[in-house]
Order: C-alpha cells, then structure tokens, then sequence
C-alpha cells in the first residue's frame, strides 16, 4: 500500500492511522516513548550499549493481540498473524475505554518484551540480536511470561 507521496506503508504506518483514527492512539509516540524508557528497544548506534535487539516495533503489537486473545474470552485460540493485526483495532471498538485499554495492553506488552530481552541478556549470554536465533520467538516467550 501506498501512501499521496508514494512511499510504501508498512503495517506498522497501517496500523498507526487505523488507531489514531478508530481509537484515538497515536502508535508513533508510543513506541517513541518505550525506545526512550527501554534501551534494549532502540535502534543501534555508536554506542554499544544502546541498540543492542534493535527491536521491531511491530513485534509489541503481536504481544497484544496475543494478550488481548486471552483477555477476551470468546476468542478462540490466540493469535498474532498479520491478518490479527491489520483488524486490532475492532478488538477495542466495542470497550467502554478503548484508548485506556489499549494503552494498558501496550504497558504490558512492552514490559514482558522488556523483560523476555533481559533475561535473554543475563541468563542465556544474548547479547545482541543477532545471537538470537529467530528473533520472532521474542514474542512467543514476551506472551508466555505475560501469562503465567
């Protein structure tokens, strides 16, 4: 998809106009916000302490859709697929608060991935992204730890 200018959008850019638009949440100054308060979270830079994961940001919105999945009790199995996320936002339509829900889930989510990289960092020796195996699995533990 494109946008007037032509540039290609990501999901994430998709994304970031659906919830402005349905929800009032602004997805940019999000995660703008957790790359200031996670280290982990930003992109790499001369600095070898910052940047480490250089995480993408579109793995916090698997985490909620995962998380929202379980909250939700009529959802079927959870389930974080593009198609799960390009609809996220009907998950948040019909709530009496949907932009306070939503801003809580991503309060989670940013936690748990917080957490799954530092455990990743101080337990297993991965001390960048490209010692993780298959990064996606950032989400799948982020979810786990969130669970239980």
């Amino acid at each position: 998809m494109l946008n007037n200018a032509g540039t290609d959008l990501t999901l994430f850019d998709r994304l970031t106009a659906k919830l402005i638009e349905t929800i009032g949440v602004n997805l940019r100054d999000l995660w703008n916000d957790s790359q200031k308060q996670e280290i982990s979270f930003k992109r790499p830079t001369k600095n070898h302490l910052a940047g480490r994961y250089d995480l993408d940001p579109i793995y916090i919105l698997k985490v909620i859709s995962l998380i929202r999945d379980k909250r939700d009790i009529t959802a079927n199995i959870p389930s974080c697929t593009g198609k799960d996320l390009k609809c996220l936002h009907d998950r948040y339509e019909g709530l009496s608060n949907p932009k306070k829900e939503f801003l809580e889930d991503w309060k989670q989510a940013t936690k748990y991935i917080a957490k799954t990289l530092d455990d990743m960092k101080n337990y297993y020796g991965v001390y960048s992204k490209k010692y993780i195996p298959y990064t996606p699995m950032i989400v799948t533990i982020a979810s786990i730890k969130w669970w239980f």
